[in-house]
């Protein structure tokens, strides 16, 4: 029988994200345990990647409510067996001018300050995006610190090689956290990063995908420690890796922010 993983989701959700979620919170809690949602910029704002967020797990809230109403099987195991930390990371790229996707996905900006009369999901949503995050809520537990900052403090609370980072956004949380930290921040199992086009054509310029393009001295610093690792296990997968922070984090990339 295969542990439980236990994983960090790093996200900037849109819609592709908030699936991602879903689907996560989702599995079995034996398979799956999502310990926090680190948040950054990317597709829109982040003030506004916490309010879909946010709008998300209200929505789940009733979703839960109304299966139970209907004698129908709950789901969400995962969700309702550990209430995940939110927390909010970068509103901006490390070094260059910020990109974004709200071209192609909804900003909800104005969804939240003009929500139509008669729509009972944005109406419910706006109710919901000014929330009170000092609060306790039925579903997440909420971070006042940033999310680079949680990041670090889960790694250092749990044994080494047991940690998940799954980012699905730009990396500037990742670089952050690297930053602070690289020794910590290696003591994940593994960073597993939707991003960057190899043998495909971007889908921003022609050689560059948003969530590296978004932020590619973030993605240089993290693909430069996470690589370096990488081929040490490859070769060694019984010892722990001795890190040379000076060839993996270059001293061009590695100042803090």
């Amino acid at each position: 029988m295969t542990s439980r993983s236990k994983v960090i989701i790093d996200t900037d959700p849109g819609v592709d994200d908030v699936l991602a979620m879903l689907l996560a919170f989702s599995a079995l809690p034996g398979d799956l345990e999502v310990l926090l949602l680190s948040l950054t910029f990317g597709n829109v704002e982040v003030k506004n990647c916490l309010r879909n967020v946010v709008s998300m797990f209200h929505v789940i809230e009733k979703e839960l409510a109304w299966r139970k109403d209907n004698g129908r099987p709950q789901g969400f195991e995962s969700l309702r067996k550990t209430k995940p930390l939110v927390a909010i990371g970068a509103d901006a790229p490390l070094a260059d001018q910020m990109v974004m996707a709200d071209y192609f996905q909804h900003t909800w900006k104005t969804l939240f300050e003009r929500p139509p009369a008669d729509s009972l999901l944005t109406s419910s949503a706006t109710r919901v995006s000014e929330v009170d995050l000092t609060s306790p809520q039925p579903l997440f537990k909420a971070s006042t610190r940033s999310a680079h900052l949680e990041i670090l403090k889960i790694l250092e609370d749990n044994p080494p090689g047991t940690i998940d980072i799954i980012a699905i956004g730009p990396l500037t949380n990742l670089a952050l956290a690297a930053s602070r930290s690289p020794l910590t921040f290696l003591r994940a199992k593994s960073v597993l990063v939707m991003g960057g086009a190899i043998a495909e054509p971007g889908n921003i310029t022609p050689v560059g995908e948003f969530n590296v393009l978004a932020d590619p001295t973030a993605a240089a610093r993290v693909f430069a420690l996470i690589s370096h690792t990488s081929k040490h296990h490859a070769s060694n997968t019984t010892k722990s890796p001795r890190v040379s922070v000076e060839q993996a984090f270059p001293t061009t990339l590695s100042t803090n922010r």
